[in-house]
């Protein structure tokens, strides 16, 4: 592996996916979805799963505690118009002109040129990922003024991301930057990143923009594919270009979590709110994401080799 990928600065820090895995263990315990898997001692009997939840939550709480601090973003008074709370602003660390090896999303377009008081999008959906997991531990265990800290943070964090992230004039989320030092701006690159507050449980079913976030998800000329979601709109300067890591290809492990919030959230109660051609997307996602993985992915990858060329089919 080179080197630039191995060891990194300990003051950076990558995705909290393992708090992913941890939501999904909660639900499993509370029965909330059904475990079809190999057999399981820590669901099997709930007293060893709650024992273990106890003695990991100091440890997932200063990892949410570090990552708080070591990635905190803002820049003074430029923010107080958003009406966000400015805590709860972040930025990678890490940083370089094309790209961000930390976020996971390594040469994802970002803002140009970069700025210090830049706030990215996917980095605060990541602490409401971290704040929804802890509340749901904290339930569990019951602990009710844990449970209730993590609730605020968690609706910090959603305030904020609407506030600081979204673009009235591109409708989609995107990264903030500070222009000409002088005023916020916003760095649109429609893709993954404009998903993300979906993809991460941040937009309930009564969120304002949630048709918009389903209409860039499917549509064509924008992420759709025959292979499943593209990581860059079709339509954005960058597509296809240079390294191409994170600039078209259809990711597996990104469109699981897509298929996940859909077939999960859409169902029953999207369906009184939104307009019915919305949900062929759930289906439809999820038998183009399978084909793609049985026919396409290799398994030493976890990307789908699908090419620019192919994706624009």
């Amino acid at each position: 592996m080179p080197s630039e990928f191995q060891t990194q600065n300990p003051h950076h820090t990558n995705p909290p996916t393992l708090f992913l895995v941890i939501q999904i263990f909660v639900a499993k315990l509370n029965a909330i979805t059904p475990y079809a898997g190999t057999p399981s001692r820590l669901l099997d009997d709930p007293t060893a799963g709650r024992s273990m939840l106890a003695a990991v939550y100091p440890k997932l709480r200063k990892h949410y505690e570090r990552f708080r601090r070591t990635q905190a973003g803002g820049n003074g008074t430029l923010y107080e118009h958003s009406g966000s709370d400015l805590n709860q602003g972040y930025q990678w660390r890490g940083r370089t002109p094309q790209h961000i090896l930390t976020s996971g999303l390594d040469d994802y377009p970002r803002a140009q040129p970069p700025h210090p008081g830049e706030l990215h999008v996917d980095a605060l959906c990541w602490v409401g990922t971290m704040a929804v997991a802890l509340r749901e531990v904290s339930a569990f265990l019951g602990g009710k003024e844990d449970e209730a800290l993590f609730s605020r943070h968690e609706m910090n964090v959603v305030r904020s991301v609407d506030g600081i992230h979204w673009s009235e004039t591109q409708r989609a989320y995107c990264h903030t930057t500070i222009v000409d030092d002088s005023h916020v701006g916003k760095s649109c690159h429609k893709g993954y990143i404009s998903l993300f507050p979906f993809f991460t449980k941040l937009m309930s079913p009564e969120h304002p923009y949630l048709e918009a976030v389903l209409d860039l998800i499917r549509d064509p000329e924008e992420l759709w594919s025959p292979y499943g979601l593209r990581s860059l709109s079709l339509k954005n300067e960058f597509y296809g270009t240079d390294e191409n890591y994170w600039r078209s290809p259809v990711w597996i492990n990104i469109n699981y979590m897509g298929i996940q919030r859909l077939l999960v959230s859409i169902p029953c109660t999207f369906i009184q709110i939104l307009e019915p051609d919305h949900f062929i997307v759930s289906s439809s996602m999820l038998v183009s994401s399978r084909d793609s993985f049985f026919d396409c992915w290799p398994p030493r990858f976890l990307m789908l080799g699908v090419s620019s060329k192919a994706s624009k089919d």
